[in-house]
């Protein structure tokens, strides 16, 4: 092979050397481009998983304080019902306005148990499989199951049986009802049988006025008898008024001078023609007894036992033994007819000066 040949060969082994190498750079490079990318892909996953946890993290704590901030009781593990009641009640209520899942109502409710509460629920959840899912729904029914044992709902079923106004006002009365009436279902099936247990349960006054009335619904019962206690109320106010002027009560005998009697003692008891006692203020009957003694004819305010009275006149110097009207009786005739009583006159007026 000549010189001029080998000239001709060289140039095209170079010109090939290089355009290999210009590929091999090429792959090379787009190489380097995937492998860049690639990591720059994972990095912006890796970010973005750290943003999400983030997020997690963030959304937990500000929902946790958003939950805080709203006061949530605290329940300690009082085995009275009413208390586990109003912890739940109040719970439910706040849940109302905080964005949360039935999940996470689990966490944030069962964060405020305290003592016995805590432990409980410590070694109840324990025991439960997937707590972590555990649902709002059936953790009510193992808080419930714990403080609304069935004991506890028959003792206050019984309770409810056996309410009664006595002192209490009607609203009261109607308040402690609405309390109890949930564990004795049974006994107000329906709404006359749920009026007539309130009305029941009233005093016999209320009663006496409101039974003629065959009230059919239980709001209807609660609103007549605070309606008949408003109105006792205010008769009382007005007789109060009409007793505060002093008044002269004026014997029947001619020969007997009229008798000042104040406020503070009951006027003279009458006997009818069947003899049975009857007392009259200023030409009305009392209806109601005593409160004091259970006797009718008075008040409490006017009880002459209440104020350690003689039960014969009312005099507060001496008792029944001692009474100037016990002394006459020894020279009275056994068999001396009995004489008829007189209706003493009540006439206002001012006091003479």
């Amino acid at each position: 092979m000549d010189s001029h040949m080998a000239d001709e060969l060289v140039v095209p082994l170079k010109f090939l050397g290089d355009r290999v190498q210009f590929l091999f750079l090429l792959v090379l490079w787009q190489a380097m481009q995937d492998t860049v990318a690639g990591l720059t892909q994972a990095l912006q996953n890796v970010v973005q998983a750290g943003n999400q946890a983030a997020a997690a993290r963030n959304g937990a704590g500000d929902l946790h304080w958003n939950f805080r901030s709203l006061n949530p009781p605290r329940f300690s593990g009082s085995p009275d019902p009413d208390e586990a009641e109003n912890w739940q009640e109040e719970i439910e209520r706040i849940f109302q306005v905080t964005q949360c899942t039935n999940r996470e109502k689990v966490v944030l409710a069962t964060f405020q148990f305290t003592k016995d509460a805590r432990a409980w629920w410590k070694a109840t959840s324990a025991h439960l499989p997937n707590v972590a899912e555990l649902e709002w729904a059936r953790f009510l029914e193992i808080f419930r199951g714990k403080y609304f044992s069935e004991r506890v709902k028959e003792k206050k079923a019984v309770e409810f049986a056996a309410l009664k106004q006595k002192g209490m006002t009607v609203a009261e009365y109607e308040a402690q009802f609405a309390h109890l009436v949930v564990y004795a279902p049974h006994l107000v099936g329906t709404e006359r049988l749920k009026a007539n247990h309130f009305m029941d349960g009233l005093r016999p006054m209320f009663i006496e006025r409101l039974g003629p009335y065959n009230i059919q619904t239980y709001t209807e019962m609660v609103q007549r008898a605070q309606l008949v206690e408003d109105t006792m109320a205010k008769v009382e106010g007005m007789r109060g008024k009409d007793n505060s002027k002093p008044v002269f009560v004026k014997n029947g005998a001619p020969n007997i001078a009229p008798t000042f009697c104040n406020n503070n003692k009951r006027l003279n008891a009458e006997r009818d023609v069947a003899g049975d006692k009857r007392v009259k203020v200023e030409g009305r009957q009392l209806a109601e007894n005593c409160k004091f003694c259970d006797k009718p004819g008075h008040r409490a305010e006017e009880c002459w036992k209440k104020f350690g009275a003689c039960l014969r006149c009312g005099g507060r110097d001496h008792r029944i033994p001692d009474c100037p009207m016990m002394k006459d009786q020894p020279g009275r005739a056994q068999n001396a007819p009995r004489r008829q009583g007189r209706l003493n006159a009540v006439i206002e007026a001012d006091l003479p000066e």
